[in-house]
């Protein structure tokens, strides 16, 4: 559910053109992977210690009058028919392709005219690529203007990004479009070393910026900084470094469209 009421936020707050979010007649669910994690504490530290746990993956299907929204889009299809799961903490598995159970509806990938990201895990985003034709609605502003946009809080007077239709605090509606960054600050960061599907190659670093205008933080890959030694990488990212948004030359309307890096000078 909280998913759900997540889509409908972000139909709302993608951009002025989609802005209507009455009309939905249709809603699908969609078996987007699963997986049997042998240690529950990953996710509850110091609590279930050892204990295993299964854990599954939905994708929605809505169907709008503007169209078809698709909201996450799973572990990677490429998974399916295999019979050793995917490597990593999460033994993901898929016993149906994303594409499969599309097509089962009578909906083609180019039918899909938006997709909605919760966030960028790669159990979510696995097969974005499916979809070129779709706007992604969590970076619409960033894929059209290369720059990056929050939304005031009316009551609050508080700048909320990623962008959302309602504030988290007073349950207001947003009201203007704010361009923010593209300077701003580390709150927070990881230096990943193992791999993980739908997501780059390790090593990598990805943090939380809180970006200059804004009143909230937006994760971002972080390029920039020598990730051999993780002591001196750590140093280099340590929460308050000044770093800068950049933009792909072409962009396509997904996370990997902008990147930051350490202020120079």
């Amino acid at each position: 559910m909280f998913r759900l009421g997540l889509a409908a936020l972000l139909l709302t707050a993608a951009s002025p053109a989609v802005a209507d979010t009455s009309g939905v007649d249709r809603l699908y669910v969609l078996d987007c992977g699963a997986a049997h994690a042998p240690d529950q504490s990953r996710w509850s530290p110091g609590v279930n210690v050892g204990q295993p746990i299964d854990i599954v993956d939905n994708c929605y299907l809505i169907h709008h009058k503007q169209g078809y929204l698709l909201w996450d889009t799973g572990v990677p299809d490429d998974l399916f028919g295999k019979e050793q799961p995917a490597s990593g903490l999460i033994p993901w598995r898929r016993s149906k392709t994303l594409a499969s159970q599309l097509a089962a509806l009578g909906v083609q990938p180019a039918d899909i005219k938006f997709v909605g990201i919760s966030h960028t895990h790669g159990d979510y985003v696995g097969n974005v690529e499916l979809f070129p034709g779709a706007t992604v609605l969590t970076y619409v502003q960033l894929r059209d203007h290369a720059k990056l946009y929050g939304k005031r809080d009316a009551k609050s007077g508080r700048v909320l990004v990623p962008p959302r239709a309602f504030s988290d605090q007073t349950l207001e509606p947003t009201t203007d479009w704010v361009e923010v960054g593209p300077g701003g600050k580390i709150e927070t960061f990881t230096i990943t070393y193992e791999e993980f599907n739908g997501l780059p190659p390790p090593t990598y670093a990805f943090g939380y910026i809180q970006l200059d205008g804004a009143d909230t933080a937006i994760g971002g890959f972080i390029r920039g900084v020598d990730l051999a030694d993780p002591t001196a990488a750590a140093q280099k990212l340590k929460i308050g470094t000044r770093v800068v948004a950049r933009f792909a030359e072409t962009r396509i309307g997904d996370v990997l469209d902008f990147w930051f890096e350490p202020e120079r000078g």
